[in-house]
């Protein structure tokens, strides 16, 4: 009795220590993943650190008499590249004419951490549509420089970055243009960005259309809407396809309800009610309809119960 409850006592024990040796190792790998996660932020700070220590010393060898703010330094050290806000990028309709006027679009310069930093530098914004000759593609195109797009810059609780309307130079001839943006920082670097941008060409009087009226019945498709109980549907006229479409009736013309005794299906009729019995008596009658009684015939069947009487 003694080697058994030895043996089983190992068995619990070993797998006590297994248990914690794995969640040890769990602990390791979460401190790792943490470890490799700073040193990677570190590495970045670093470079950028690097990158603002040789503007700088640029900008000393050059003589530049007007030296930027240190955070601006900071800042351009720090780019790694930029980003057009999708959802604030889109077409608007400025004036009553159908179709947009220009393109509005948001860009964000980010460092290295993802977040959106005021970067200054050459601004260039590009509008391409694809469907047209090679010579018409571009239907739109600005540049700013540093002193200009700095004016562009917004920074709020929705918008936070450079904001652009680019008005068409030339009418694009799609739906759908490809937005390519470019901004050049002081230390030389360049960073692109680009996005297809769903627009309403110039003209296009497709989403302005208003919904067709519902025109009046006629003929024998006047006589079934008539019919009350009757289930429609709306298809196109063969004689018009373009014109509105019409109402016509599920069942195909000349139907008729089949008569009760042609159903397949048999017909249940409602057992007769109970007559009113009075307070004072002590017995009571029931009617029973044939229905009712057939039905309470097959049940006794069923379950073999005694018949009634």
């Amino acid at each position: 009795m003694l080697l058994p409850a030895v043996v089983t006592g190992t068995g619990c024990a070993s797998r006590r220590n297994t248990e914690l040796l794995e969640a040890q190792l769990r602990d390791r790998e979460d401190e790792l993943h943490q470890t490799q996660a700073e040193l990677a932020s570190v590495r970045t700070d670093l470079v950028a650190t690097r990158r603002e220590i040789t503007q700088i010393q640029t900008q000393l060898a050059n003589g530049t008499s007007s030296a930027p703010a240190p955070e601006t330094t900071r800042a351009i050290a720090q780019a790694t590249g930029i980003r057009i806000n999708a959802m604030q990028t889109g077409g608007l309709n400025q004036d009553e004419q159908p179709g947009d006027d220009v393109l509005h679009t948001v860009i964000e310069p980010l460092d290295g951490h993802g977040q959106v930093i005021a970067v200054p530098g050459e601004l260039t914004v590009e509008v391409i549509d694809p469907s047209l000759p090679p010579e018409k593609r571009q239907v739109s195109v600005a540049t700013w420089q540093a002193k200009e797009a700095a004016e562009l810059w917004r920074s709020g609780l929705l918008t936070t970055g450079y904001q652009v309307q680019l008005p068409w130079k030339q009418k694009p001839g799609s739906r759908t243009v490809v937005l390519h943006v470019r901004l050049k920082t002081p230390d030389g670097r360049q960073f692109d960005s680009t996005e297809t941008v769903p627009i309403t060409p110039p003209g296009d009087t497709y989403a302005d259309q208003p919904l067709p009226a519902e025109q009046p019945l006629s003929g024998a498709a006047a006589a079934t809407e008539a019919q009350p109980g009757v289930s429609r549907i709306l298809s196109r006229n063969s004689d018009d396809p373009t014109g509105p479409p019409v109402s016509q009736p599920l069942r195909p013309a000349g139907y008729q309800q089949p008569a009760a005794e042609d159903s397949p299906f048999r017909q249940i009729e409602e057992p007769a009610r109970r007559p009113a019995t009075g307070s004072g008596s002590g017995s009571s009658s029931e009617t029973v309809g044939p229905a009712a009684a057939r039905a309470r015939a097959e049940i006794e069947e069923l379950f073999q119960l005694p018949r009634s009487p």
